[in-house]
């Protein structure tokens, strides 16, 4: 089995230091784990790891007024989909990957699926996380970080995925209606022991409401079958995982909530 794990990383800084610290862990943990730093054309990683500079199209073609340039998540996906392997993970490059998610690939071969993460406070290095010294905060129940898919049903179903920008709102909850929706079915990895950590920090794209890049995914998030998992997954968010207390931090899981994900998303399979 080949697992490729891939992100796109921008600059330096302390969380996006750790995060890569866990990925490049993963391939020295596990022969069959390899990491690509998938970046734009002509661009140079900023860390010391396999870089793939074949990305071409940026916000700043598509959208007037851009001021960054943000990549396309599903040209980073059909980039990674390009790369001989059983699984591929794409994953936030601020976000955490622990060695579960690897063995549990390995030992399962799920289907595809997506993880929510949990956010935890801030560590200085990932010696720490190794260490298992970290503080849990809060379970981020209303988003996603992490998407494993089986190559081969990407390779059939990359026209599902729209073009939605990296860093900014609704792509992650539209794609991982998809992937629950015509991947199989698997669970959504949000329980414990989490699959992912995310040091916690204040908003980003958040703060403006009318930036160019957030309008833009939002008018995404309104075409017909993106408007649709996005409502999917409000109604799931709503009626299932706000179950979970504390309101706020949703640590605590309901022992019922397995049957209750399985039950709400039989309604949509009939």
């Amino acid at each position: 089995m080949k697992i490729v794990i891939g992100t796109n990383t921008f600059g330096r800084y302390n969380r996006q230091n750790i995060s890569v610290d866990s990925f490049v862990y993963l391939t020295k943990q596990f022969d069959c784990v390899d990491f690509v730093d998938v970046q734009f054309n002509n661009m140079i990683s900023k860390y010391d790891v396999k870089c793939h500079d074949v990305l071409t199209r940026s916000s700043k073609d598509v959208i007037s007024g851009s001021t960054k340039q943000l990549p396309f998540v599903n040209d980073i996906l059909n980039h990674l989909s390009q790369i001989e392997c059983d699984y591929f993970i794409y994953v936030n490059s601020d976000v955490i990957l622990n060695p579960n998610i690897i063995k549990y690939i390995m030992n399962n071969n799920p289907d595809s699926f997506c993880c929510s993460r949990v956010d935890i406070a801030d560590v200085t290095s990932f010696q720490q996380v190794i260490d298992k010294k970290v503080t849990a905060l809060r379970y981020e129940i209303a988003g996603f970080d992490v998407f494993v898919f089986k190559r081969d049903w990407y390779l059939r179903n990359n026209d599902l995925f729209d073009d939605f920008l990296v860093g900014q709102p609704c792509w992650d909850q539209c794609y991982a209606m998809i992937v629950k929706l015509f991947a199989g079915g698997h669970k959504i990895g949000n329980k414990f022991p989490p699959y992912c950590f995310h040091i916690q920090h204040a908003p980003t794209w958040q703060t403006d409401t009318q930036a160019p890049e957030r309008v833009y995914n939002h008018k995404i998030a309104n075409k017909p079958l993106n408007r649709l998992t996005f409502n999917i997954f409000d109604k799931y968010l709503k009626s299932v995982l706000l179950r979970r207390t504390p309101a706020g931090a949703f640590m605590n899981i309901p022992e019922d909530e397995d049957r209750y994900e399985s039950t709400f998303f039989t309604g949509y399979s009939k």
